[in-house]
This record gives C-alpha cells, structure tokens and sequence, in this order.
C-alpha cells in the first residue's frame, strides 16, 4: 500500500501540461496493452517514458568523467592494458565489488591509464558490470607469468581511441596523452577560469591531486572533475 500511495501522491504534486504528439499505430498500441496491465493511463506510460529519455539526453551531455588505471603493477595480469584495449572493455580480477563502489554507469566517459605512458584509451561505457568466473589470463607472480583461470569483473566500453600500433600490440607513443601533458592542461584551465573565482585556484589544485593519487597510489580509477574529463577528451581525440 506505501507504494501505492507514494505514487499518488507522485501524481497529485507533479505539475503538467497538456500536448498533442503523434505516434505510429503500432506504438499506441503497444502503450494501451502496456497501461492496461499495469493499471494506469496512456498518458502516464508516455510521460516516464519521456522523462526517461530526457534523463538518458542530460546523461549523454554531461556524463562523469573516470580516470582508469590498467598498469600491471595494479592488476598483476601480463599485458592487462591489451586485454581491455584489444577486447573493448576495462577489468578488475577478483575485486567483483569494485565496479559497484565506483559508481561507474552507462553513459560515463572513461580513460585508461598506463604507467610511463598515460592515456592510452578512451570510450564510453555502454554496460553494467559483468562478472564471469573462467577468464583465462597471463597471470605475473614469482618472477614468471603463466596462464590461469581467474574471476573477473568487466564493463564494456566503446572506444573512440585507443593508443596501440595498427596490427600491433605496441603502444603508440606519439599518439598518447603522457602526465606531463595532463599536468599541463590543468595548469592551462587554471590560467583560464582563475579570474572568474578565486576558488577556482583551489580546486584546479584538487585535479593534480586527482592525476598524482593515480600515478602514486595505483588506485583502479578516480572520477574526474567535467571540465577536466572535456579537456582531456577533446585534447586526447584531438591528437
């Protein structure tokens, strides 16, 4: 009964306002049978419907930002960076919770970090987590890799870019965005917006930090400040 009634009152204190929209036959139909097994009105299917679409559009435009690190160091898997780069995806071996604690979501933007590197990927994540128990993998332990069965969690992701040779799987120097490159371009938004505010100076600050906890700590990933994350995607796809 709660849940009725707190969709109730959803109702009665949301405001509206009457439209005319046209909509293929096939498609109202499919929203009479569709409001029909749940109790409720045409209207009210195509409203979530649309506000749906509206919060998925605000997602697309303002996604949140991730920092990915894919150093071997971190994963202690043989060549992890190819396994993700190659196989259209970032991983975490035997850490299944990570992904739920990063608050990773479809929609976001992610960059993959790789030690004496720096950014040598970037897409968008186009799945929820994914676990699977047989995932076979280099694994680097007592001075030698050898093949084993691990669990891993992944998330699929659409690349815009990614940093290896073509037919290769060297990575591409000339087409990475390296620390020192990153570092630079958060000095240059800090030049940029520091008029407008004085904490801005702060908080540009804070986005070195963010690359530094990376570099240092081997974190799996850090969330990015927006304009951080549309700098480093605009300068990285820009290469």
């Amino acid at each position: 009964m709660s849940r009725k009634f707190e969709y109730i009152e959803k109702i009665k204190s949301n405001k509206t306002k009457a439209i005319t929209i046209s909509l293929e036959e096939n498609l109202i139909n499919d929203i009479e049978k569709i409001a029909e097994e749940l109790e409720v009105s045409r209207n009210r299917i195509i409203s979530e419907a649309l506000e749906k679409f509206s919060e998925d559009y605000d997602k697309f435009n303002e996604p949140n930002y991730y920092l990915f690190n894919a150093t071997q160091h971190y994963t202690n898997i043989s060549n992890a960076h190819l396994h993700m780069l190659l196989g259209n995806k970032i991983s975490i071996w035997g850490i299944t919770s990570a992904f739920d604690e990063s608050e990773m979501d479809v929609g976001d933007y992610v960059f993959i970090w790789l030690d004496d590197y720096g950014i040598i990927g970037a897409g968008e994540i186009i799945t929820e987590p994914i676990s699977s128990n047989y995932s076979i993998v280099g694994y680097t332990g007592d001075d030698e890799t050898a093949f084993k069965i691990v669990e891993e969690s992944y998330i699929n992701i659409n690349y815009d870019k990614i940093s290896l040779h073509k037919g290769q799987n060297a990575i591409d120097t000339d087409n990475t965005l390296s620390y020192e490159v990153i570092i630079s371009i958060i000095d240059h938004l800090k030049e940029k917006y520091s008029d407008l505010n004085e904490r801005y100076n702060a908080h540009f600050d804070r986005y070195k930090l963010f690359i530094n906890n990376m570099v240092k700590e081997g974190s799996p990933f850090q969330l990015l400040p927006r304009k951080l994350g549309k700098e480093l995607k605009e300068r990285y796809l820009g290469v």
